[in-house]
Parts: C-alpha cells; sequence; structure tokens
C-alpha cells in the first residue's frame, strides 16, 4: 500500500449514488453507521474507526515513531441506499481530533502506551514522557465519510429470496486488487488536496 496508489485511486475512481451501485470501481459518500462498533483505547468511546499516532524519544536518544489503525465492517448511508464497506486494507484519512497530548505523563498517554505495547509490539519501557506526543483520530456513528473502493454485488443472506430461481443481492466495497480501500472524513476536493500535499 503506498500513498501513490492511493491518490491514484481517489483521483480516478467516480462518485455514485448508492442506488446506482455496479460491479466495478466506485466512490461513495454518506454518513457511516457500525456493524459493529470499536472501544478506542482512550476513553473507552465507541466508534466506527480510530487512528493513533505516536512520536517519542527513549533515554538512551533513540526516535520512535509508531501508529496503529483499527476499523470494523460498516456501512455507508447516503439517502438513496446504502452499502456495506468491508474494512480489510482500509488507509483511513480522519480528521475528528478527539485528544491530544503532549510531553505529559497523564493517564491518558499511560493508556497509549500500554496499547502501542498490545498493538505495535514495541518495547516502549524507557520511553522519557517528557518528550512523548500523541494524536487520536476517530470515525464516529453518524459522520459523514468518503469510501473509494470495488463494489462487489453479494449474496444478501438477511433477506428472503425473491423468487426461487435468485437470491437477493446487496452491494460491498471493498480494497481493489493491489491498492487498499480509501475511508476518508475529508470530501474528494480536500482528499485530493491533502493527497497531493505528501508529493510536494
Amino acid at each position: 500500500m503506498t500513498l501513490a496508489a492511493v491518490k491514484r485511486l481517489v483521483k480516478e475512481t467516480p462518485l455514485c449514488k448508492i442506488s446506482e451501485a455496479r460491479e466495478g470501481l466506485m466512490a461513495v459518500k454518506g454518513r457511516a453507521r457500525a456493524l459493529k462498533k470499536i472501544q478506542s483505547p482512550l476513553l473507552g468511546v465507541n466508534v466506527v474507526a480510530y487512528q493513533i499516532y505516536c512520536r517519542a524519544v527513549t533515554n538512551s536518544g533513540r526516535r520512535l515513531e509508531l501508529s496503529f489503525a483499527r476499523a470494523n465492517n460498516f456501512v455507508v448511508e447516503d439517502g438513496t441506499g446504502s452499502i456495506e464497506v468491508v474494512s480489510y486494507n482500509a488507509y483511513l484519512m480522519l480528521k475528528h481530533e478527539y485528544q491530544t497530548s503532549s510531553g505529559s505523563a497523564d493517564s491518558f498517554s499511560f493508556d497509549v502506551l500500554r496499547a502501542l505495547r498490545k498493538e505495535c509490539d514495541a518495547d516502549l519501557t524507557h520511553v522519557r514522557m517528557d518528550s512523548f506526543e500523541w494524536n487520536a483520530y476517530f470515525l464516529e456513528e453518524r459522520e459523514p465519510c468518503y469510501v473509494v473502493g470495488d463494489c462487489r454485488l453479494v449474496v444478501d443472506t438477511e433477506q428472503t429470496a425473491i423468487h426461487y430461481r435468485e437470491s437477493a443481492r446487496k452491494p460491498t466495497l471493498r480494497a481493489p486488487k493491489e491498492s487498499p480501500l480509501v475511508v476518508s472524513e475529508f470530501d474528494r476536493v480536500e482528499l485530493e488536496q491533502r493527497l497531493s500535499g505528501y508529493f510536494q
């Protein structure tokens, strides 16, 4: 997964109404609804997805930059329909900053350290707390989102077949071959601008 692949996918994929979903690459814009919420490692907040970024310096002077993200499958609704998003191999760009801490040995910072040890398998025993900085970003229930991926029509096992010879089918979005699924809280214009900034 590279930023170049993300930028190309966002730029080349058309925005569609969910009611007009067809198999192939498509982007949708709507509001997120969790199928199963995730509890973030901070404050016990239930969210659709989250990212945590950290920077620190150890007592020996070694600089650390660590990050991790989590997302469960969720649904996007745009007023014309709904589509399930399979979050495997998702590239997240979230803007709702829930909490920031810089250089303080508070309870939030220790919660982040515990999560980093678990999620990143990192040795953080000798981190200097006066150097420890972290940022957490969340996609919460009913917040707007922009998702780009590969649409597939799959059998909807939760509905009664409309005919004994055929089954109802529902659209799902998943990561395209050799590219990530893009999940963002930014609209397309702002997302493209931010991605372009990485290459300047």
